[in-house]
């Protein structure tokens, strides 16, 4: 340890009279959490089932030009809920099944509004290129996540599944829903208000 003398100031510091304005959290770029501003949860879920309706529809594309049936992928993902299905020859799959319809159409729906939901809430924190993040990286990632665990998710559609027109389908779903998310207006966070503003107790205005 030193000591050190203290020094007495040049000038003598005179206390101010005005008083100090205190900002609040997020206000004038001051300290926030972030994002400030986030999308409504019906922009992801609108952005699912659009990601969804052009996903579905280039997956049926792909049956209809590898397997002369626009069934072929309906089948194979309804598979993932059906040991019948999991069991067929191509030929079974590649022909309309009314119960295969309706448990991929319950299969895709649900996933689709799930990952749109997740677009709503993850792309704000990106504080640029929406739809690089949202449309070519996202889906990637997933991609290879779906690709470690297919095999025990839907042996079917693991061992009959062509990886390009898979990853096609994806990032067509990404960059849908990327782009209907985006195209919402945005809504501010209540990081600033109270928790008396923000349940509705009490307002800016009562309190004045």
């Amino acid at each position: 340890e030193e000591a050190v003398p203290l020094e007495e100031p040049v000038a003598p510091v005179e206390p101010s009279r005005h008083a100090v304005l205190h900002l609040a959290a997020g206000e004038a770029r001051h300290r926030a959490r972030l994002p400030v501003t986030i999308y409504p949860y019906m922009a992801g879920v609108r952005g699912g089932i659009a990601g969804g309706v052009a996903m579905a529809g280039l997956a049926m594309v792909h049956g209809l030009i590898t397997h002369g049936s626009p069934w072929y992928t309906v089948n194979l993902l309804a598979a993932a809920g059906s040991a019948t299905l999991t069991a067929a020859p191509d030929a079974a799959l590649a022909r309309f099944q009314g119960h295969a319809l309706v448990l991929a159409t319950a299969i895709h729906g649900v996933l689709s509004i799930l990952v749109g939901l997740l677009y709503a809430a993850l792309l704000p924190m990106f504080p640029r290129r929406p739809a690089f993040w949202g449309g070519v990286v996202a889906p990637l990632m997933w991609s290879g996540l779906i690709a470690a665990g297919l095999a025990a998710i839907n042996p079917a559609l693991n061992a009959r599944i062509d990886w390009g027109w898979f990853v096609a389908t994806q990032i067509a779903f990404g960059c849908v829903a990327g782009f209907v998310v985006d195209r919402t207006e945005r809504i501010a966070t209540f990081q600033h208000a109270s928790f008396a503003e923000r349940v509705g107790l009490e307002t800016q205005d009562e309190r004045r």
